[in-house]
């Protein structure tokens, strides 16, 4: 059972503050002390494992409601940003395989009518640029792998109430 004081600590690092501001609005008398001291304190609060239960606590407490508000959660955000990934990627498959497919049939055309081939290649230059993978292919993949990197923490440090640095590994992005 935590005191009211730390309590109310907990409450201020749920909501964002930093550990000194929690500190010293939860413990308004310490504002009297140095700067150090009161860092110093917090940060010692911080570890306390009844105070990290708390604060873990209210965070999966939040993360419900928000949920229950939203319908959204963390597994359909990163599902929808998999799907969006795959789509963009299936797009410019398509676009390449065209553009084979394009080639293929100007070399066959210019074969049969060598007279033309200026004028083939001029129209499949002119096909071509319409038919171009758009930023939108590449923009879409390249948005949703860096939200999906934020979602685990890749080339970001995560500090946890402990003090300790979790880095979020690859396996986790496995299906």
């Amino acid at each position: 059972m935590l005191t009211e004081s730390q309590e109310l600590f907990v409450q201020y690092l749920v909501r964002g503050e930093s550990q000194r501001e929690a500190m010293l609005k939860a413990y308004p008398s310490r504002r009297s002390w140095k700067s150090t001291s009161v860092d110093s304190n917090a940060w010692a609060m911080a570890k306390n494992p009844k105070i990290v239960a708390r604060y873990e606590e209210l965070l999966t407490d939040i993360r419900k409601e928000e949920t229950k508000k939203t319908m959204w959660d963390r597994e359909r955000s990163v599902k929808t940003l998999k799907y969006v990934i795959q789509v963009n990627i299936r797009d410019l498959e398509r676009i390449q395989e065209a553009s084979e497919e394009e080639l293929e049939l100007l070399q066959q055309q210019i074969e049969e009518q060598p007279e033309k081939a200026l004028v083939l290649i001029d129209r499949m230059i002119r096909n071509r640029k319409s038919r171009r993978a758009s930023q939108v292919n590449n923009k879409g993949i390249v948005d949703a792998v860096a939200e999906l990197n934020k979602m685990y923490g890749f080339n970001e440090e995560n500090i946890n109430l402990n003090g300790a640095v979790i880095f979020t590994g690859e396996d986790e992005l496995e299906d």
